[in-house]
């Protein structure tokens, strides 16, 4: 980690890192929750880890949502950022356990309304995540990456669904558990 254990000397950094490593797209009031930490003080140690190029921020519509700065790709964090939102993250789910399927079967299944499908939707086709297939269903285009951060950052999630959904793809024997990176100390 070169010179990274001088810049996280102190507690406080060194929880914001680690809670952002095992945690990577929170958005800061996630952030916040999580560590226990007053919104100054939280913002001073996440702008001084910004300034050494430990952390990173990117906008997510009206969230900024934080990342450990050289441990994800672009790719992975922009998926990272859309698996983060609970409609998206389920309409992927579904498609990965249930295959390709037509956006009202999917609307059915996980019990979306129509705008809340359309805009998580429009997000996943623009990002290249879902496609359509010659019939017209809805489909994952990188199977693989996806259920990667999905497993890899499971508890990340705090949310039963995906660990439900990283339970079956395991015993599917689609993938093996990823494990975790870990903050040496």
């Amino acid at each position: 980690m070169g010179k990274e254990p001088d810049l996280l000397a102190l507690e406080n950094r060194r929880n914001i890192y680690r809670t952002l490593l095992l945690n990577p797209g929170i958005h800061h009031r996630e952030l916040q929750r999580r560590i226990g930490m007053t919104t100054g003080t939280l913002e001073y140690h996440l702008h001084y880890l910004e300034k050494k190029e430990l952390v990173m921020k990117k906008r997510d519509g009206r969230n900024v949502r934080y990342f450990v700065k050289e441990k994800m790709g672009r790719k992975e964090k922009d998926l990272m950022m859309l698996l983060r939102r609970k409609d998206a993250r389920d309409l992927v789910m579904h498609l990965l356990l249930s295959g390709p399927c037509t956006a009202k079967d999917a609307c059915a299944h996980i019990g979306l309304d129509g705008a809340a499908l359309s805009s998580a939707l429009s997000q996943l086709l623009k990002n290249g995540i879902v496609s359509n297939d010659p019939n017209g269903r809805l489909c994952i285009e990188n199977e693989d990456a996806v259920t990667e951060l999905l497993i890899t950052y499971k508890e990340s999630f705090l949310d039963e669904t995906v660990d439900r959904f990283a339970e079956i793809w395991v015993d599917l024997g689609k993938t093996q558990e990823r494990k975790k990176p870990v903050l040496e100390e």
